[in-house]
Order: C-alpha cells, then structure tokens, then sequence
C-alpha cells in the first residue's frame, strides 16, 4: 500500500501509473471477532443460566442451613404417657382435633 506522494514537477510524465491505494474499513475483522466472541458468550452464559434456574425450581437450598418456619410448643394439663399421636408432622389441624392420647390409669391413680 505505497502512496506516491511525488509532487507533479517531480514526475518525469502525467502519465506514469501511481500505485493503487485501497481504502479498508478499519478494524472490520477486529469488529467481527468482538461480535462473534459476544454473541458466544451470551449463548454459553444463557445455556448454564437457563440449566441453574431450572435446577433450582426443584431443589431447596440455604446458606446457613436454616430453614424460616413457625414452631408452636404444645402442653397438656395432666402429665402421662402418650398411647397414640394421631397428628404426622406438618400435618395442619384445627381447633378441637384430637392431636394426642393419654394412658388413662395415669390419670385416676392420684
């Protein structure tokens, strides 16, 4: 790409042949590679981000293994051994079921 920057005076005729000078777009292939590497990029990160969300509809995990719930202590008025548990764990239940059983010669020995 040499340019002949001879003035005209220089010139031994008009007519001799001056190189041809091609323009190129400057860093077209630099913008095609940044281009293909980018659009790389956001598939991979896409394709692994779409895999984690996925995973995590369907898999609990914490931190600090700690687990946010309500505890609620339950007592009895009288003490003794349980015979049945008709409540499982988690199990929701409302006001006036029956959640424990009682021996009963526990409570008429007193």
């Amino acid at each position: 790409m040499a340019t002949d920057n001879r003035s005209i005076a220089e010139r031994t005729t008009l007519a001799e042949p001056r190189a041809e000078v091609t323009l190129q777009q400057p860093g077209t292939k630099r913008w095609l590679i940044f281009a293909l590497l980018l659009i790389l990029t956001i598939g991979v990160g896409g394709y692994f981000g779409v895999q984690w969300w996925l995973y995590s509809l369907h898999h609990v995990y914490t931190d600090d293994a700690r687990v946010k719930g309500t505890l609620i202590t339950i007592s009895s008025e009288v003490a003794g051994r349980l015979v049945t548990l008709a409540v499982e764990e988690g199990q929701h239940i409302r006001t006036g079921d029956l959640l424990a059983q009682i021996q009963q010669y526990a409570l008429f020995t007193i």
